[in-house]
């Protein structure tokens, strides 16, 4: 059987991907901001305005990539449930069927 729901897979791993991405240039602007601070090259506003960047930016990141992770999530459920189901059925089919009681 091929692959299933191509659409709604990419798009999880289109999520997962950006927010990967996101993740990483919020590590940049936080230790960018971190350092700005520390070196005092620039006036502490701007070094507290890369600190929150960063950090809002890494937990943009991260939920972007849990909701990647919450389809995928939903895929194997409904491999585990397609499978599980296909057992039971083949289970069902080699079992006699019940008597209606004995008399």
């Amino acid at each position: 059987m091929g692959r299933r729901f191509l659409v709604l897979r990419a798009f999880s791993l289109i999520l997962r991907i950006v927010g990967w991405l996101l993740v990483i240039a919020g590590l940049i602007a936080f230790v960018v901001g971190v350092v700005t601070l520390v070196r005092a090259a620039a006036d502490a506003e701007t070094a507290h305005d890369m600190l929150a960047g960063g950090f809002a930016t890494i937990i943009a990141g991260l939920i972007f990539v849990l909701y990647g992770e919450i389809i995928e999530v939903f895929f194997d459920i409904e491999a585990n449930t397609r499978r599980t189901a296909e057992l039971i059925e083949r289970l069902a089919a080699s079992q006699p069927p019940a008597g209606r009681g004995s008399a």
